[in-house]
């Protein structure tokens, strides 16, 4: 996905410290607040290759110790989903997200929050979410991130 994102602004002629363009899906604009757009306009495609690298590399030691503790490739998605936030970077790829309604992927631009907020989740409130990306719609979307 990502390499997709680099490859589409590599031949935009995008430099790696410019700006990245990226719509909303129509879904999630009541998750975006201005604050979000503010953050996300400081970012470049050097920064979410940065950020996105470094949740693929936690994601990546969690899927090894659920294999370690014996989980199917099945159930190590679904409990990553559980466990991790999922992003999407082009319309495409949201629309292509096998995952839908409060479990599709979330705008990149809600990622600081999303990271400020995280560590405060309670492990039964995650437990309960179909997935984190559900959870993080619902708290958002209820004023309590």
């Amino acid at each position: 996905m990502l390499k997709r994102l680099l490859g589409f602004f590599a031949g935009s002629g995008a430099s790696p410290k410019a700006p990245v363009p990226l719509p909303i899906h129509p879904d999630d604009r009541d998750l975006v607040s201005p604050a979000d757009f503010e953050w996300f306009g400081r970012q470049t495609v050097a920064d979410i290759q940065a950020m996105s690298k470094q949740d693929q590399t936690f994601q990546y030691a969690t899927s090894l110790k659920f294999k370690d503790e014996g989980l199917s490739p099945e159930a190590i998605a679904a409990k990553c989903r559980k466990y991790f936030p999922y992003y999407y970077y082009t319309l495409e790829v949201r629309q292509q997200d096998r995952w839908q309604a409060e479990d599709a992927l979330l705008p990149f631009h809600v990622k600081d929050r999303v990271n400020r907020a995280a560590p405060g989740f309670a492990k039964s409130v995650v437990e309960s979410s179909s997935t984190m990306n559900a959870l993080i719609r619902r708290l958002i979307r209820s004023g309590q991130i």
